[in-house]
């Protein structure tokens, strides 16, 4: 297979997976970056002839010519991604498939991780507000949308893939196939739980089939999109993050359990993250919070009555 026939492929996958169109564009950009790079190279335009110097010495190339850490490891990730895609379709040898793994392809030194905007509470009050009352259908989907999406932390392709049939609305819960076809359970509130069951006599379709409906010409009664949903929060007018105007909300659940008391370990389960490290990063990205835990561990925090037991 040609390089230019798997990186096609790759692109296509992740369009059928209903990928944000802004995350197509950059993996568009990083892999007919990389291909071009590799045919000045003169070397093959073939998938088999691609070893790990091909990634190594490209990715090294970035940044002798200047472009930062973050940007590096962004390309890196990509291209990590798209050789996973490749591997779990059976296109790679043995010695290829191991191009990435134990860390062969190490992470950019002085790469600091970019702090991931997270929703306020002000800006979740206007999102609501700008949605309406909830009186007619489409109010009463988009309002229960962002509930859902304020009280669970799950992610939006998450949200669009639940079912009435996999809803436990008694219990405010959901079992749910998430990111890595993994399964896990999604938990809700009293306010998104209010809300879904104002939705329902107003959504179209019979009972069964996708929880969240498209009210358009073009979707009438067809199970929303993580695009769709997304282009419902760009279009209330309230200022959200460019590169994130959904996944902030996910953002959100997580600091406001840290702030709670919740334990890392705890928030991971919740967010139903593979690797803790991607859990920690909440944390590291508030001084705020890891100064409280320097107060707990020298005991500046507990009543003062244990303060004068332990003679402070």
């Amino acid at each position: 297979m040609s390089i230019t026939h798997s990186v096609a492929s790759f692109i296509d996958h992740r369009k059928r997976k209903n990928v944000a169109p802004a995350t197509v564009l950059l993996y568009t950009r990083v892999l007919t970056s990389w291909a071009g790079w590799r045919s000045t190279q003169g070397l093959p335009g073939t998938l088999a002839s691609v070893g790990l110097d091909d990634f190594a010495l490209f990715l090294g190339g970035l940044t002798e010519a200047g472009r930062k850490p973050n940007t590096v490891d962004s390309y890196r990730r990509t291209l990590r991604a798209f050789w996973r895609y490749l591997a779990g379709e059976g296109l790679l040898s043995e010695n290829q498939r191991g191009i990435w793994a134990n860390g062969r392809i190490p992470r950019p030194l002085g790469l600091e991780p970019e702090a991931r905007p997270y929703c306020d509470d002000d800006t979740f009050n206007q999102l609501l507000d700008a949605v309406g009352d909830g009186a007619d259908e489409q109010s009463a989907r988009d309002r229960a949308i962002l509930l859902l999406l304020w009280e669970s932390g799950m992610r939006v392709s998450e949200l669009c893939s639940l079912t009435d049939g996999a809803v436990q609305l008694r219990n405010r819960r959901a079992e749910i196939v998430g990111k890595g076809r993994k399964r896990g359970w999604v938990f809700w509130g009293p306010g998104a739980s209010a809300a879904i069951l104002r939705y329902l006599p107003l959504r179209r379709g019979a009972r069964g089939g996708p929880l969240f409906r498209g009210v358009s010409s073009r979707n009438n009664g067809g199970p929303m999109t993580p695009n769709a949903v997304r282009l419902v929060v760009k279009h209330l007018g309230v200022d959200v993050p460019k590169s994130a105007p959904v996944h902030f909300l996910r953002h959100a659940f997580a600091h406001r359990a840290l702030n709670r008391g919740l334990e890392v370990s705890q928030v991971q389960q919740l967010m139903r993250h593979s690797n803790i490290e991607t859990t920690l990063r909440y944390l590291k990205e508030r001084p705020d919070k890891l100064q409280e835990l320097h107060r707990t561990a020298l005991g500046l925090n507990l009543s003062s009555g244990r303060k004068r037991a332990h003679g402070e």
